[in-house]
């Protein structure tokens, strides 16, 4: 028996040298692979969308430096607006994210950015690897065009060994790119919460995120640009190539991967049709016009912030101290709204001293039902009662609350609808509010994974009128259609809604509870 133990661990340990050995090799495969390619010419083509965003600037805006505005609270409107803007591209179009799901929002969006791309838009994609394994036909799709580039971040160097990679390579892999942006002939961005994917839309049948995007125009959609660049240049974005993924391939190979594509979305919309009304879906593939989505913007300052884009460097945790030090700063209110939310113990003391100097803070997260990371969920109760000891006022979203899916679109809010009771509810947003002046949006979650290993990207708008836009964003958050306020006696913990008084935790059974009890104790809170 030793010897066979002693075999297996010699294997491991032998292996384990091999994957070193791999990555030691990592930034030579990707300099050769990226020589051997060559560069692809950007084109310098006219912008009618740069020229619209010129127009719509008023005078004083272009003099002071100020950027466009508008927040992208529903789904299905976040969705078309990316649409619209892709489909008005004429030189570039930049696409950074953590996670591009294989299913009808995902494949419209490659669809569309396949169309900019046989226009001669010069298209690049930049997906995180942890998910982008399970999603190897649509990068396929992707990269197959001749004027589409795909690069993956952060890689393991092998497909066959990957837990393996991650045993031996843990501080390299657990860095993930958690950033999330869409640029558009550098002239126009949207960054905050939302990845690709039906869930983030509203098209979800079952279980639809709460979620938030920022449109932007003018000198801070540069600055996104300016960030994917940066990413885009990193020493751990990989040419997709790297993967065995055939790029610029010839036309006839082109044209197969665009028909499955068609085909494709057209299943999934009958498949969604069948759930909703077919006329409804039809509806929302009418585009707005780039004029109307450009329409409600609101110009003041704002600035973008992120992360060094490798392992470790002087801006690496950037944003989280940015975060920190804002926070840390506020005179009258703070409102949150984080999908996943453990502050950790130096997190609910800065909280109670905000609280002791008479600032109002008030956060929105998940509960026990809507969090889909059970992990996550334990992490954050076991803060709950000291959050609340120290003065915070806490909000958990219900299972049922009324994130819009596509039907509600057309025909209203599903609240109190028996037809979609079956449709669960989670929270996606990374939201802040300072003093009902600051507002603070993008992939950052008040959780360690944000603070210590991801890279993220923050937009920080300035003003009162934008940030009456998040305030009423937030202030829905915290309708009793759509969370429970939690409050303590003693340390028994309560769920209020205006109608009902809960003394257990709703949608909590007692094998998660047990789980989650287990969990809390595990050292892994910094890997939350």
């Amino acid at each position: 028996m030793m010897q066979w133990f002693l075999a297996i661990v010699g294997i491991l340990f032998g292996l384990g040298g091999l994957v070193l050995l791999g990555e030691r090799r990592y930034r030579h495969i990707r300099r050769d692979i990226l020589n051997r390619e060559g560069a692809c010419a950007i084109p310098t083509r006219p912008s009618a969308l740069r020229d619209l965003v010129e127009s719509l600037t008023p005078h004083n805006a272009r003099d002071a430096g100020h950027s466009g505005h508008d927040l992208l609270p529903d789904g299905p409107k976040a969705l078309s607006a990316r649409l619209s803007l892709i489909e008005a591209a004429a030189a570039t179009i930049d696409l950074q994210y953590y996670t591009w799901h294989s299913d009808l929002a995902g494949h419209l969006m490659a669809r569309h950015v396949i169309a900019a791309a046989e226009r001669g838009v010069h298209v690049r994609v930049l997906l995180d690897d942890l998910h982008a394994s399970g999603t190897r036909v649509l990068v396929k799709t992707l990269a197959a065009h001749p004027l589409v580039t795909v690069r993956i971040y952060n890689a393991s160097i092998t497909r066959r060994a990957y837990f393996l990679h991650w045993l031996f390579a843990f501080a390299r892999l657990n860095r993930r790119m958690h950033n999330k942006a869409l640029v558009v002939d550098g002239a126009v961005a949207i960054t905050g919460g939302r990845n690709v994917g039906n869930a983030y839309f509203g098209l979800a049948e079952l279980m639809n995120f709460r979620d938030c995007d920022v449109l932007i125009a003018g000198p801070s959609a540069a600055a996104v640009a300016t960030s994917v660049q940066k990413y885009w240049d990193s020493e751990l974005a990989m040419p997709s190539s790297a993967f065995g993924v055939e790029e610029r391939a010839q036309s006839a190979v082109v044209d197969r991967h665009i028909k499955l594509l068609h085909e494709e979305i057209s299943d999934q919309r009958v498949g969604i049709a069948g759930e909703t009304n077919p006329e409804a879906l039809a509806r929302v593939t009418d585009l707005p016009s780039v004029r109307t989505v450009l329409a409600d913007l609101v110009w003041c300052p704002s600035s973008i912030v992120d992360d060094h884009p490798g392992i470790a460097g002087p801006d690496h945790r950037k944003v989280a101290r940015h975060i920190a030090d804002l926070t840390a700063a506020a005179e009258q209110t703070l409102d949150i709204e984080s999908g996943y939310l453990i502050p950790g113990r130096d997190g609910v003391r800065r909280f109670a001293a905000l609280v002791d100097r008479g600032v109002k803070v008030r956060v929105t997260t998940n509960s026990f039902a809507t969090n889909d990371v059970l992990a996550a969920q334990a992490g954050y109760a076991k803060y709950r009662h000291a959050l609340l000891d120290a003065g915070v006022a806490i909000h958990e979203l219900k299972l049922n609350a009324p994130v819009r899916r596509i039907a509600s679109l057309l025909h209203g809010s599903i609240t109190g609808s028996q037809a979609h009771e079956d449709i669960a509810a989670s929270l996606h947003s990374k939201v802040m509010l300072v003093d009902n002046r600051l507002s603070v949006i993008g992939s950052f979650n008040l959780d360690p994974r944000s603070a210590l290993d991801n890279s993220e990207v923050v937009l920080l708008v300035q003003g009162p009128e934008f940030a009456k836009r998040t305030a009423a964003f937030l202030e829905d958050g915290r309708s009793p259609n759509v969370t429970y306020r939690v409050t303590c006696e003693g340390r028994r913990l309560f769920w209020h809604d205006g109608h009902t008084n809960r003394k257990q935790e709703p949608g909590i059974t007692r094998p998660a509870a047990v789980l989650a009890a287990v969990i809390r104790y595990l050292p892994i809170e910094r890997l939350l």
